[in-house]
């Protein structure tokens, strides 16, 4: 398997409005009227007021008035009928934190570290056709970051290409000659295509580098049981018994599956 990146070593640390009324009544008789009879309860369901239009204007009231009244409640009943509500704004679009990255790496293409966080960021979401996309932009702006070479040959594993990882972490060598999960990622991928002698030397350098490095102790104990060698994987496994109870177990349990 290869290394997660949780257990990578940290090579890159220096990286609603008002409606207008629309008539203007002046505080007539009419405009007392229709306060009145909206504010009692007059609806065109009803079809009639809970108040008389004679006790409002008195004795003095002509046909005049009556007209004026009712013309100014009709008037204000079909307004409120048939005036509809504004249909409410848009919503503002609200750019993410990714199309905020990506904005400013555009706008410098030569931003190694912006488009390394992008790399990063895509990974988390599991884009990796988009993350390889980001891992390139990175080396072309920067070609000696060794780390960047590194996530680039995981990612190609990711997508399946395991000659391109291959080729990858080749060109991490050249600035990261030390890095103990270069070369298990590297033995791994060596193994995907059946280069197993390849793959042990690479095994044995991530070892060398880091002796408590699990994951690469359980990768080639796996690998030496598979070419026969049981003797050597129980001397992996009793390594592991001291470093990773889980990856010891794993190990265990393949050696014991296999018929002495």
């Amino acid at each position: 398997m290869m290394d997660s990146l949780d257990h990578q070593e940290n090579e890159f640390a220096a990286l609603g409005g008002n409606q207008s009324r629309p008539y203007n009544v002046p505080e007539s008789n009419a405009t007392l009227v229709t306060k009145r009879v909206v504010g009692e309860g007059f609806t065109p369901s009803r079809g009639k007021s809970y108040m008389s239009l004679d006790g409002l204007f008195g004795e003095r009231s002509d046909m005049r008035g009556m007209i004026c009244c009712v013309a100014a409640i009709v008037a204000l009943l079909v307004t409120g009928c048939s005036e509809k509500k504004a249909p409410p704004a848009p919503p503002v679009a609200v750019k993410g934190d990714m199309e905020l990255l990506v904005e400013q790496g555009m706008k410098d293409p030569k931003d190694a570290e912006t488009w390394f966080h992008i790399s990063s960021r895509y990974e988390m979401a599991q884009q990796y056709p988009q993350q390889l996309d980001a891992l390139k932009k990175v080396i072309a702006a920067k070609p000696d970051m060794g780390f960047a070479h590194l996530r680039l040959g995981d990612t190609y594993n990711k997508l399946g290409k395991r000659e391109e990882a291959i080729k990858s972490f080749l060109e991490a060598k050249k600035y990261l000659p030390n890095s103990p999960v270069l070369y298990n990622n590297l033995g791994w991928t060596y193994g995907q295509v059946g280069r197993t002698k390849d793959q042990l030397v690479a095994l044995r350098q991530a070892i060398a580098l880091r002796p408590r490095f699990a994951t690469a102790r359980l990768n080639l104990g796996l690998v030496l049981l598979r070419q026969g060698d049981r003797k050597g994987a129980e001397e992996q496994y009793a390594a592991l018994l001291a470093i990773d109870d889980g990856a010891a177990a794993t190990l265990k349990k393949e050696i014991e599956g296999k018929k002495p």
